[in-house]
C-alpha cells in the first residue's frame, strides 16, 4: 500500500498542495495521505512529529511554488523550519522525494540549496500545470499506484491491466499446447482470448474549499464600503449529487477595524464553479462607530486553479438574493 506525505509552504503553494491532496485522498484513502505536520501542537518535538509521521510513508511530494526557494532561503537562520526539516529528514531516511512543481516553479540548483538538501536537487521533479492540472496530477498519482501514469502493458494490440495479463498467460500457454497436440507440425495457430478488464470509472474530484481560509479583497459592499481583508472559513463541506453544501463563517474587517463575525451556509454548485452563501447569525465585536454587522447574502465563481473565488456578489439582507450590487473576491 501506498502512503504519501505532502510537504509544502501554505503560502506558496497551499492551494495546489490541497488539490493534489484531495487527488491522493480519492485514489488511496485519507487515512494514506499526510500533510499538515506544521499544525504540531505548541511544546511538542517538531523534529520528532516529522520523523513518527515520515516512518509510516513511502513517498515525498515536496510541492515547490514560485516563492519556495526564497521562503527557504530567508529562513535559513530558523532553527523550526518545518519543510527543510521534512525534506532533509526524508532523504535521510532513503524515501522517495519527488519534487511537484506548480505555479511555474523552477527546481532549485545544488549550489542553492543547505547542505542537507543538496541531494535534492537531483531527485526527478514532476511538473503540475495550472492549464492541465486534473492530466498532470492524474498521471503523478498513477505513477504513486504502481505504474507510470499507462493503463497498463500492452498485449496484442489492446491495452490490458497487469491482473488481466497475468491471469491470461496460463490460458495462453494452455491453447499453445493444446494446439501442438492436436496439430503438430505446420499447424496453424491457435487464436487467443485475452481477458480485458474494464477500465474503472474516474472518482468524482470535488474541491476542497474547507482547506485554509480565503481572505477577501476588492471587497465593497453596495454601500461602497470596504470591506478587504475580511476572511471566509469553511468549517464543513458535504458532498451532494450537484455539488457541495458548505458551512462556515466571516470575520468582517471595515477599513481594517474588527466588526465581528456572520455565520453562513450555502452550496457548490459543481457544473457551474459557483458558490452561494446566505448568512444567518451575527456577532459584532467592540469597536468605535454606529456601524453593525446584518446578514447578508453572497455568490462567487471558484476559479479553475481553485486558489481564489472570484466575481464575488453580495446583498445586504438575508432575503435578497445574490446578485446585488456590490462585489468582491478572496484568494487562500
Amino acid at each position: 500500500m501506498t502512503n504519501v506525505f505532502i510537504s509544502y509552504r501554505r503560502d506558496d503553494a497551499g492551494g495546489h498542495a490541497g488539490r493534489l491532496s484531495d487527488r491522493l485522498i480519492a485514489r488511496f484513502g485519507a487515512e494514506r495521505v499526510f500533510m499538515d505536520v506544521q499544525d504540531i501542537q505548541p511544546g511538542q518535538n517538531f523534529e520528532q512529529a516529522i520523523e513518527q509521521t515520515l516512518a509510516r510513508c513511502d513517498h515525498m511530494l515536496a510541492v515547490i511554488g514560485p516563492r519556495w526557494l526564497a521562503d527557504l532561503q530567508a529562513r535559513a537562520a530558523s532553527r523550526e523550519d518545518f519543510v527543510r526539516s521534512e525534506i532533509g529528514t526524508a532523504l535521510s531516511r532513503g524515501m522517495a522525494v519527488i519534487p511537484v512543481l506548480v505555479g511555474g516553479a523552477k527546481m532549485p540548483a545544488g549550489d542553492e540549496l543547505p547542505a542537507e538538501l543538496a541531494a535534492f536537487s537531483r531527485c526527478q521533479a514532476a511538473e503540475i500545470r495550472d492549464d492541465c492540472f486534473d492530466e498532470d496530477a492524474a498521471r503523478l498519482v498513477g505513477f504513486l499506484a504502481g505504474g507510470s501514469g499507462a493503463a497498463g502493458p500492452r498485449l496484442f494490440g489492446r491495452r490490458v491491466t497487469r491482473r488481466a495479463l497475468a491471469w491470461s498467460l496460463p490460458a495462453v500457454a494452455l491453447a499453445l499446447v493444446g494446439g501442438w497436440m492436436v496439430w503438430p507440425g505446420s499447424a496453424p495457430e491457435p487464436a487467443i482470448s485475452v481477458a480485458v478488464e474494464p477500465s474503472a470509472a474516474p472518482a468524482r474530484v470535488l474541491p476542497s474549499l474547507s482547506y485554509g481560509t480565503w481572505t477577501l479583497r476588492n471587497a465593497r459592499d453596495e454601500e461602497g464600503k470596504n470591506w478587504s481583508n475580511s476572511v471566509l472559513q469553511f468549517t464543513s463541506q458535504e458532498e451532494t449529487p450537484d455539488g457541495l453544501n458548505l458551512r462556515g463563517r466571516f470575520t468582517w474587517r471595515l477599513n481594517n477595524v474588527l466588526m465581528g463575525t456572520e455565520e453562513i451556509s450555502g452550496r457548490y454548485v459543481e457544473r457551474t464553479r459557483q458558490v452561494i452563501l446566505e448568512g444567518s447569525t451575527v456577532s459584532d465585536a467592540p469597536h468605535e462607530g454606529p456601524e453593525r454587522l446584518a446578514a447578508g447574502s453572497y455568490s462567487a465563481v471558484l476559479r479553475a486553479d481553485e486558489r481564489a473565488l472570484v466575481q464575488g456578489r453580495w446583498g445586504s439582507t438575508a432575503q435578497n438574493e445574490p446578485g446585488f450590487p456590490g462585489e468582491w473576491e478572496a484568494v487562500r
